[in-house]
């Protein structure tokens, strides 16, 4: 993220290879996930970027890997739930974490 660019199309150039590999390793998620659950049984969320404190840059890359998570879910038709939007309103604000037992609560 802190690699200096001379112009935002030679800072895109530089960020292909991490997206182009985050779309590889996330096709293979969703095919794993493809052979345990029914398409209809099954969503993805994209990121989250309401983060208090996140830094600009990392809100506009996240940009980038939610259109990689929407498109793939969409061609796989995958239902897809918006972290962003579902936070937006502070009443339906979730709690998220990780508990390190492989669950999200």
């Amino acid at each position: 993220m802190n690699m200096p660019a001379k112009t935002v199309g030679l800072a895109f150039q530089e960020m292909q290879p991490v997206l182009d590999t985050f779309r590889r390793n996330y096709i293979k998620v969703l095919e794993a996930a493809l052979k345990c659950f029914e398409v209809g049984n099954l969503r993805v969320c994209k990121v989250y970027n309401g983060i208090p404190d996140l830094p600009t840059m990392a809100r506009t890359a996240l940009g980038l890997f939610n259109d990689i998570i929407s498109e793939e879910a969409g061609l796989r038709g995958i239902g897809l739930i918006d972290l962003r939007v579902v936070c937006a309103d502070p009443e339906n604000r979730l709690l998220i974490y990780y508990t390190g037992h492989g669950h999200l609560h």
